[in-house]
């Protein structure tokens, strides 16, 4: 795992010395607020990616929706619980398809480069994490030479990894999420 703090800028999140790599342009991944809250932070990235910064949600927006609520965002630790990316992700419109399975079953590395470098659409993963629960982490650029994937992780970092490191690096891999 190479993470990429020192060689990232954060603000346009784009990778500084690294030719060849495919970055997506104005992603801005954002950090989860609370400990339960990877799926509102992946939805939210994904969302703000997609949408201008006047449509922009805040995570207590997306958990709100997600509990049907309206006090989420003066009482985040109330609902600080896990949840569905893929429904936080259904209700924001940019859910395009879930697919179960490792990175494998929804077309390996070719999928990826398609829809993250020709598309140019985030790409949400779920992990089972060794001592159980998941977490869930956005793929936003890649490195056709090496195969190699950049990846968001809500925890607060970016961090480069292949497939073949993938479970060691951020745990096994359960489901996609394409988006659009």
């Amino acid at each position: 795992m190479t993470t990429m703090h020192d060689s990232l800028d954060q603000r346009n999140a784009t990778p500084t010395g690294t030719s060849g790599s495919i970055v997506l342009k104005g992603f801005l991944g954002h950090t989860q607020q609370q400990q339960n809250w990877c799926w509102a932070a992946v939805c939210v990235t994904v969302t703000n990616y997609f949408s201008t910064p006047s449509e922009w949600l805040r995570q207590c927006d997306v958990v709100n929706m997600a509990f049907q609520t309206k006090d989420c965002c003066m009482s985040p630790g109330r609902y600080d619980i896990p949840r569905s990316v893929q429904g936080a992700l259904e209700r924001a419109g940019h859910l395009n398809r879930q697919i179960p399975g490792a990175a494998d079953a929804m077309g390996g590395f070719a999928v990826i480069a398609h829809e993250v470098g020709t598309l140019r659409h985030p790409i949400a993963v779920r992990n089972r994490i060794s001592g159980g629960g998941d977490h869930v982490v956005v793929i936003c650029g890649l490195r056709e030479q090496t195969q190699s994937l950049l990846v968001w992780n809500p925890t607060g970092y970016y961090l480069r990894t292949t497939l073949a490191n993938w479970s060691h690096d951020l745990g096994d891999w359960t489901n996609t999420y394409l988006t659009t």
